[in-house]
């Protein structure tokens, strides 16, 4: 998908403001920026009212929390390759390559999948979970998702995003 290499080669980058928005009780303005290459944004442009519709779907909103999405910014700059997030890509033993890095997580792991139906991660994640990680899941809501073993929103946070 042409969204998720625009992606990997952007920076994200949240502006936690000072400015009330006047919608909640002393909450604040919040903006996501998506930094993108010169040459990418124009294309990433052309993906921003989908992007932004993800962004809402899993920003957290509630009274708990003193800040509120007030807007999803696209910007061009440079990304620097210390910015990007560390991506691989496996086709061999890619079960273990999996579990190496949730064995390796230290606060927050964030699965974005269109089919999870793996039950040997899914316990890995439980495990993880039971230690203190933040585990949050964004998946497609088709039926293979619905038909498996397990329900990933009995553990997880999860998001489920109809995908076309």
């Amino acid at each position: 998908m042409k969204i998720l290499e625009l992606l990997s080669r952007s920076t994200l980058s949240c502006d936690k403001t000072g400015i009330f928005t006047r919608r909640k009780w002393n909450h604040f303005q919040e903006y996501i920026y998506f930094t993108f290459e010169p040459g990418d944004l124009t294309e990433a442009l052309q993906f921003k009212d989908y992007i932004y519709k993800l962004v809402e779907q899993i920003y957290p909103v509630n009274d708990d929390y003193e800040y509120e999405l007030f807007g999803v910014e696209f910007k061009p700059g440079r990304v620097s390759e210390s910015e990007l997030t560390s991506q691989e890509i496996h086709f061999d033993d890619i079960q273990n390559e999996i579990l190496d890095e949730i064995r390796k997580a230290k606060y927050t792991i964030w699965v974005a999948m269109a089919w999870f139906t793996n039950k040997v991660l899914y316990d890995a994640l439980v495990e993880r979970k039971k230690q203190g990680v933040n585990v949050q899941i964004v998946i497609d809501d088709n039926d293979k998702n619905n038909s498996a073993s397990f329900i990933l929103e009995n553990e997880f946070e999860t998001y489920l995003l109809l995908l076309s």
